[in-house]
């Protein structure tokens, strides 16, 4: 277990928050004091709004997916993941980074950005998997049990591939 707790560290990179001033003024999770029922709160209350009216711009459209693509259950077959597959299935990871006050880490490609749940798996192309374990680390505030447990995820994802819980 040692030895394979060294190699996850390589896979780390220690950041502090105030190194990084524009991603976190850029990113809302990017807050200290955002915890995880915070975020289950909104949403609880995104949902009630958009159950009856369909979003009407691109910043609603935007936060009901992704808190969609955050909290529920997965279907691949879904027109969002579809989606993200065909647009997003080879763009070039940016940078990986670990919020771990509300259990979210955020993957930055290209032209987007994926928010997803710490303890979940999500049908991420083998491309993008294989860029965040070898072509970008981990940004971390400090090594810990679930930056670990995150890399063993992702590694064990892209050595079998995605498996629906």
């Amino acid at each position: 277990m040692d030895e394979e707790a060294e190699e996850l560290k390589r896979h780390l990179q220690i950041v502090s928050n105030d190194d990084d001033h524009v991603y976190t003024e850029a990113t809302p999770l990017a807050s200290k004091n955002f915890n995880r029922e915070d975020l289950e709160t909104l949403w609880k209350l995104v949902k009630e709004r958009f159950e009856s009216i369909e979003p009407k711009n691109f910043s609603d459209n935007f936060l009901l997916n992704t808190l969609k693509i955050i909290f529920e259950k997965l279907n691949v077959e879904a027109n969002v993941w579809r989606d993200k597959k065909e647009r997003y299935g080879l763009d070039k990871v940016k940078s990986w980074k670990l919020f771990e006050s509300c259990g979210v880490h955020i993957i930055t490609l290209t032209t987007t950005q994926m928010f997803l749940l710490v303890e979940k798996k999500y049908p991420l192309t083998h491309f993008t998997l294989e860029q965040m374990l070898n072509n970008v680390r981990l940004e971390v505030e400090e090594e810990s049990k679930i930056s670990l447990e995150l890399l063993k995820l992702v590694r064990r994802q892209l050595n079998e591939g995605y498996v629906p819980e």
